[in-house]
């Protein structure tokens, strides 16, 4: 939960960080790749919104298009990410930390692993990537 209040706390600050007085070149780089994935995505997921939302009210295309996914995106991020650093800094799970830096995709399994459900939430994590990669 303190992850998810320091986010929130600090999401202005964050959102207009543009890194000026630092010796970096993330902010170009990161800007330029968002640019190329939206260009590239913007075709696809506008035709395909088009087709599912004929005949729906803009509250609904809404609703169903921003609110919904930005909401399910918000959990599965707080969640997720406040377990992983809960187990490393409160469970001492470190080999966690090992495993992000040698596989990001193993990393989750790994983490999901420790949780109730496994089969369950290992396979909807599988089928969530299947379907939006």
């Amino acid at each position: 939960m303190e992850n998810t209040g320091s986010y929130l706390g600090n999401i202005v600050e964050r959102t207009f960080s543009l890194q000026a007085y630092e010796n970096s070149d993330w902010i170009g780089s990161w800007t330029l790749f968002i640019f190329a994935w939206t260009i590239a995505w913007a075709p696809f997921v506008g035709l395909f919104i088009a087709k599912i939302s004929r005949g729906r009210t803009i509250r609904e295309f809404v609703l169903g298009v921003m609110l919904v996914p930005t909401f399910f995106t918000f959990f599965w991020f707080s969640v997720f990410g406040d377990t992983a650093l809960h187990m490393i800094m409160v469970d001492g799970y470190n080999s966690l930390i090992s495993e992000v830096q040698n596989n990001q995709a193993i990393a989750l399994f790994k983490l999901l692993e420790r949780l109730p459900f496994t089969e369950f939430v290992s396979s909807l994590t599988i089928l969530l990537i299947i379907t939006f990669l």
